[in-house]
């Protein structure tokens, strides 16, 4: 099982746009994205299929996400797409988080 959706990937990956600012759902207030993932897709050498194939979510500010899933349906890879250790063969990933002292 891998993590899909229905669009074909594009052959390059786009740079990031600048910080964003929507209004959430049930929500007044505006929430400023922290990670924003649009379209990635990432076959490794050697794969017939790709192991994350046109993933797009947002994550807001405060927010906590979880990905859950078999085992090889792609949730490493997506982590590693969102901490920049893996390079996504196209889509586009933007980090937004402030970076805070621990």
């Amino acid at each position: 099982m891998r993590i899909n959706a229905m669009a074909k990937p594009s052959s390059t990956v786009e740079k990031a746009e600048p910080d964003s600012i929507t209004k959430r759902e049930g929500c007044s207030a505006p929430a400023k994205v922290a990670v924003r993932l649009d379209g990635l897709w990432k076959t490794y050498p050697g794969g017939s299929n790709p192991e994350v194939s046109d993933l797009s979510l947002d994550v807001y500010d405060g927010e906590i996400l979880t990905l859950l899933g078999p085992g090889g349906c792609g949730k490493t890879t997506t982590l590693r797409m969102v901490a920049g250790l893996e390079t996504p063969d196209a889509g586009r990933r933007s980090n937004h988080a402030s970076r805070r002292k621990i």
